[in-house]
């Protein structure tokens, strides 16, 4: 499963041209200030939707996750509303210390703690790994309570943060859990656990 999949993002945006029109329904406009005289027909423009005041305790949210693809009242690439209004959701898959302490062990972030021990100690090497992963990605790796999930998830980001992660940096998210042994499906869009929509 591709990284676009996985961020939903919307296949134009006002910016882009394209002769490639949404194949999920989206709705969409035809710009007319794209026509020219040389033959291109106009460009499909991509049209936000409505924000959606979800009712504390109604549990909308709740029930619409964990999901493989974040739906689309949630992500501000398609919501008109700035992203802090929206219900705080995680892209992540379940923690399991062997997959992610070995993979950190394996690609250089294993810490010892006392260069004269034997064993890795897993605590260290998470706090290693999350500071160099950030420094080198630029990316900020954590473990998450959530709904839906009743352990930790690892989670690399946010439904707000989704303007902000660019499409290498998506790619190196997917590249990471599959190199840690996860499969494609464990990555999902979890609900926070201090939400109560």
């Amino acid at each position: 499963m591709s990284s676009e999949l996985m961020a939903h993002e919307p296949l134009l945006s006002p910016e882009t041209t394209s002769l490639q029109s949404p194949r999920d329904g989206s709705p969409h406009t035809i710009s007319d200030s794209t026509s020219s005289n040389d033959g291109i027909p106009p460009a499909y423009m991509f049209q936000k939707i409505p924000w959606t005041a979800f009712e504390i305790g109604e549990w909308t949210v709740r029930n619409m996750l964990p999901a493989l693809i974040i739906p689309r009242c949630l992500n501000p690439n398609w919501v008109d509303c700035d992203e802090d209004d929206l219900p705080l959701v995680w892209f992540g898959a379940p923690y399991d210390e062997k997959k992610v302490i070995g993979f950190a062990i394996a690609n250089g972030f294993g810490d010892k703690r006392d260069p004269e021990d034997e064993i890795y100690d897993a605590r260290w090497t998470w706090l290693n790994l999350v500071e160099q992963y950030y420094k080198k990605y630029g990316i900020y790796l954590c473990m998450q309570e959530v709904w839906g999930y009743n352990f930790l998830i690892l989670a690399f980001h946010t439904n707000r943060d989704m303007r902000l992660i660019t499409k290498a940096q998506r790619r190196r998210i997917i590249s990471t859990y599959r190199a840690m042994g996860y499969k494609d499906e464990e990555m999902q869009w979890y609900l926070d656990i201090e939400e109560e929509v």
